[in-house]
């Protein structure tokens, strides 16, 4: 058995006991690790949700060491695309890292939906456009742009200290950084002749705000997406994190919510109501009214008003 499926099966079986309680537990689990393959950099491995992705464990101490260790990273995030997402819909991915949300998001949506992938760093560009030709995905094209509110060139920085998902446009003034082209979401819909999308995801280390102003004129038309954005106090920006808040709910008057336990548990959503109630660290959900009639009622702790 290759380490893909290997890997697939101890994951697999440790979820299955983790919930449970009964004798030689602890027994079955030094098993299960004794059969877990070392880690090693660019390996294959088939995930939680069955699609397969190229990581870097040893290099990546991330989402990388994450899937390896567990099958899956975010469960939480993942879990409310599965209640989010619909076939045919249209996806923007912004900040696509090696691929895990694209290629489950590209699994959701079917052959005729969309997404469109944006990873600004060159080598996990790479890695990304790898693992779609993996999984045979025809649904995702993979641009290699940052998103801001200007077009041109930017730096970027690597930040491998912490994690291959952590590059940033902002310097954290120990290396040197990496030229990227950089352009805005208006831009980009008109560009590509994008009629209407569906969903953004927003995961881009501190430019999350700049790019939802080099979306405006987009997030304020008729067909408004939903939006699930990280907002972060720790990660370096310029700017006051509570912007996001304020433009996506004064400005494009979305109703606000996260998860009850964070984005990597499988818990339902429950609205931020006010600054007090914003996360440290964490993904927020933004819907329009429109969209609840869109959405099961187990996405949220509570019935939704409108």
């Amino acid at each position: 058995m290759g380490i893909s499926n290997r890997l697939y099966y101890i994951h697999t079986l440790k979820r299955l006991i983790s919930g449970h309680s009964f004798n030689g537990k602890s027994y079955v689990n030094k098993i299960l690790n004794l059969l877990t393959p070392k880690a090693a950099d660019n390996i294959i491995v088939k995930t939680k949700y069955k699609f397969k992705l190229k990581i870097s464990p040893l290099f990546d101490k991330g989402i990388e060491r994450a899937i390896f260790n567990k099958g899956v990273y975010e469960e939480g995030t993942l879990w409310c695309f599965k209640k989010i997402l619909k076939k045919n819909y249209t996806v923007i991915d912004a900040g696509a890292n090696i691929g895990l949300t694209a290629v489950f998001a590209g699994k959701l949506i079917g052959k005729k939906g969309k997404v469109y992938a944006f990873e600004p760093m060159p080598d996990t560009f790479d890695i990304l456009c790898f693992n779609i030709k993996l999984n045979k995905l025809k649904n995702i094209t993979a641009i290699n742009y940052g998103l801001s509110d200007f077009e041109g060139k930017a730096e970027i920085y690597n930040n491998l200290h912490i994690n291959r998902g952590a590059a940033s446009l902002y310097s954290n003034k120990k290396e040197n950084g990496i030229s990227i082209n950089i352009t805005t979401l208006d831009n980009i819909v008109a560009q590509y002749g994008i009629a209407n999308v569906d969903f953004i995801k927003i995961d881009i280390e501190g430019a999350e705000y700049p790019m939802l102003k080099g979306a405006e004129n987009f997030l304020m038309g008729e067909n408004r997406p939903m939006i699930c954005l990280e907002f972060s106090r720790d990660v370096i920006s310029n700017y006051n994190p509570e912007l996001i808040y304020d433009f996506l709910k004064d400005t494009c008057e979305y109703r606000i919510f996260k998860q009850l336990r964070g984005k990597e548990s499988q818990t339902s959503l429950i609205e931020v109501k006010n600054k007090m109630d914003l996360p440290t660290h964490d993904n927020l959900y933004c819907f329009k009214d429109y969209h609840f009639k869109l959405l099961p009622n187990e996405l949220f702790i509570n019935n939704i008003e409108v």
